[in-house]
């Protein structure tokens, strides 16, 4: 799973090609991205704006026991959550 954040939008941590990504928006505050894919030719789309630590880790455990639960055999993050609505493609 490729995860990558930035502290800003700027985009240096390339954060918008990962599976989640994670582009700051003010202190402790940040959009979260998913359904990038591994090799980084698709771009993620945002999923929550502007979220602190709490609802970060609180969305994660979802979406992880979710994808845990009801991926497809080698199905990448990224690829599940196209599969899963969470993002529109």
């Amino acid at each position: 799973m490729i995860i990558r954040m930035t502290g800003c939008p700027n985009g240096c941590a390339r954060s918008t090609a990962a599976e989640i990504g994670f582009v700051g928006t003010g202190p402790g505050r940040y959009n979260l991205h998913l359904g990038g894919d591994r090799v980084g030719e698709r771009l993620n789309k945002i999923y929550k704006e502007n979220i602190e630590e709490p609802e970060i880790l609180s969305s994660l455990d979802g979406l992880f026991k979710t994808y845990a639960a009801d991926r497809k055999l080698d199905e990448t993050f990224g690829d599940f959550a196209l599969r899963a609505n969470w993002i529109s493609a």
